[in-house]
């Protein structure tokens, strides 16, 4: 999957105007008039500033430097990380799944579990470098995130947060489970078995219905307070019914 990585083109570098044209097209769109003709003005002012230019010339100079395989990545991954707004929102991709389209499976625990399996089965795949490279009109992109997908986490950390990733993908000792949050509790389930093969989704199913059976009837909730979680500071934790 990560045959076509060293033959990708290098990533082109746009001329300074047209990336701030291109800044100013999308703001214009979300902002009223008056603001846009703030931001407009102060995006002029940019332009013709030393501080644009010496910018400008770091990238270039990423860009043309062996060493850097992408001058975009390195900017990229700072600024996510960074980042103090709620990244579910701002950042990262939230997603929730519908429902079965077959009513056995509308079960919380089966539906679960069915999700879970197939979620496994891609990280073996993954972990095998197994993967089909990804094309976009007939062009390989590059893989390179897959790197930091499944087994790594974003830890709070003041001023920057950090990516830990627990383990490497086509390693022996890659992580063999998930972590399941139910009712204010904190379970370690495992998905591979010791051979590292997805677990069947029965077998998955029927943990995570233990897990319901031992929560439900002692639920409680775990409060963050919200400032704290933003700043990445020691933060209290607020148990409540």
């Amino acid at each position: 999957m990560y045959r076509q990585q060293t033959s990708l083109p290098r990533l082109p570098v746009p001329p300074l105007e047209q990336t701030i044209w291109q800044y100013l097209r999308c703001v214009k769109y979300l902002v009223p008039p008056d603001q846009f003709a703030a931001t407009r003005q102060r995006a002029a002012a940019f332009m013709a500033s030393a501080v644009a230019r010496r910018l400008q010339t770091r990238i270039r100079q990423d860009a043309s430097d062996p060493a850097v395989p992408n001058w975009l990545s390195r900017w990229r991954r700072d600024e996510f990380l960074r980042d103090r707004r709620p990244p579910g929102i701002f950042a990262s991709p939230v997603f929730a799944f519908t429902m079965s389209p077959f009513p056995r499976r509308n079960d919380q625990s089966a539906r679960a579990a069915a999700v879970t399996h197939a979620t496994a089965r891609f990280f073996t795949d993954l972990r095998a470098e197994a993967l089909p490279v990804d094309y976009h009109r007939g062009r390989p992109l590059c893989m390179d995130d897959y790197r930091s997908f499944l087994g790594a986490v974003r830890v709070p950390a003041p001023g920057r947060d950090v990516v830990v990733s627990h383990g490497r993908h086509n390693a022996y000792d890659a992580p063999r489970h998930v972590v399941v949050l139910c009712g204010g509790r904190i379970f370690r389930m495992e998905v591979l078995d010791r051979e590292g093969r997805p677990i069947p989704a029965p077998s998955l199913g029927a943990a995570f219905q233990g897990i319901r059976d031992v929560v439900e009837p002692y639920a409680k909730v775990w409060i963050v307070p919200a400032s704290k979680a933003k700043t990445g500071e020691k933060a209290e934790f607020t148990l409540r019914d």
